[in-house]
């Protein structure tokens, strides 16, 4: 990656289904993930296990990354995720707001949740 400049990093709260839903697609691509955001052209996502980051291509640059992820400190797999966002780019601060949307369209896309879940009760010994 080339050498980008750091204007401002601050926390960011991943909302948990964003996450989980791209963190279960990194997983099965087995690799890192790149894909376009819907709804924003020109943008490119790269999701690697430890950071992802959100690049322009009409400008050329990478807009901001979102790193450090506190794994450890989520108890409930519905609660959010965080982790520090770096903003490379006095761009960010305009398509900021519209990204989570975005990637939770990219989502419901290729990670669909399931419809129905079906509890199976373990079997219990007999009187």
């Amino acid at each position: 990656m080339p050498h980008a400049v750091l204007f401002q990093t601050s926390p960011f709260r991943v909302p948990a289904a964003c996450f989980n839903r791209l963190r279960l697609l990194q997983l099965r691509s087995d690799g890192p993930l790149e894909f376009g955001l819907p709804g924003l052209p020109g943008l490119r996502m790269t999701i690697r296990r430890h950071q992802w980051q959100c690049w322009s291509r009409p400008l050329n640059a990478l807009l901001m990354t979102w790193h450090d992820f506190h794994l450890g400190q989520r108890h409930d797999l519905n609660a959010p995720l965080i982790c520090t966002l770096s903003v490379h780019h006095s761009y960010a601060r305009t398509c900021l707001h519209r990204i989570p949307a975005s990637l939770e369209e990219y989502c419901g896309r290729h990670c669909r949740l399931p419809q129905e879940t079906t509890i199976l009760a373990f079997p219990s010994p007999g009187p």
